[in-house]
């Protein structure tokens, strides 16, 4: 439709139809800041959301620890504070995507005054159309309008799909992250001191930030020594660190601190 449209413009005009091309990018521009505010929006809406999923995920599989504890107001305390987070992020958004939407419309709109008015001026001169061999009339100048108007739009209809392919990409940037990122912790690293295993496991000022919270201490100044031959429980509410604990002894992390 895009070719046939611009096809149609030239064929019944084309020194009208070079004119109103003017307009292209004007069009091309709001539709250019419009769908790049929207890949922004996309990315930053799915990495808020993902942390609040990521909270409630952690609660949600220690359910039973968190009522026995009665924490369940605080659960859904921290919950809302990330919640907020994604609000605020979707109102700053909004405003931004609506702005940007009524300069994509404004553009369009100024596009038709401008066809128009070189419309109008073609055929006050007026001016030889060489494809009829005679000046141009309004109906030459209304079938170049709809002609070039029609290609620009089908061109600017690709606008979508570029919006989703930048959600898809914005999406897809997060999971290569994950896939590309070299760890901190080298299981099989040749250059590491020899050590002799004894069992004893001891934990110095440690303090810990899990990666999808980097705001939120899981652990904080944690001092125990774990003495050979005895059982040790560790104890307390859902956040409060046990699980990090055993993570930290298992080297699934290292701790940032200690």
């Amino acid at each position: 439709m895009c070719i046939s449209g611009f096809a149609v413009g030239f064929i019944k005009g084309w020194s009208l139809a070079f004119a109103m091309l003017g307009i292209a990018p004007i069009m091309l521009i709001g539709m250019g800041i419009f769908t790049a505010e929207m890949a922004k929006k996309a990315q930053v809406s799915s990495k808020a959301y993902a942390q609040s999923a990521g909270y409630a995920s952690q609660a949600l599989s220690a359910v039973r620890v968190v009522a026995s504890f009665g924490n369940e107001k605080l659960e859904i305390s921290n919950y809302n504070r990330f919640l907020e987070q994604c609000r605020i992020t979707g109102l700053k958004s909004g405003v931004t995507g609506g702005l940007t939407l009524g300069f994509f419309m404004f553009s369009i709109y100024l596009s038709y005054a401008y066809a128009f008015l070189m419309g109008t001026i073609w055929v006050d001169k007026p001016i030889w159309n060489h494809a009829e061999d005679r000046p141009y009339l309004a109906g030459d100048c209304i079938a170049v309008f709809f002609g070039v108007l029609i290609g620009l739009f089908s061109l600017g209809g690709a606008g979508p799909s570029i919006v989703a392919k930048a959600e898809a990409q914005a999406a897809g940037k997060e999971a290569f992250e994950v896939i590309d990122n070299i760890p901190s912790i080298k299981q099989d690293d040749t250059t590491a001191k020899e050590h002799t295993l004894k069992g004893e496991i001891e934990f110095k000022d440690c303090s810990f930030y899990y990666p999808s919270r980097p705001d939120v201490a899981a652990m904080s100044h944690f001092s125990h020594k774990f003495e050979i031959g005895k059982q040790t429980a560790i104890v307390g509410p859902s956040g409060s660190g046990k699980s990090t604990t055993v993570q930290l002894v298992e080297r699934f992390y290292d701790p940032k601190e200690g």
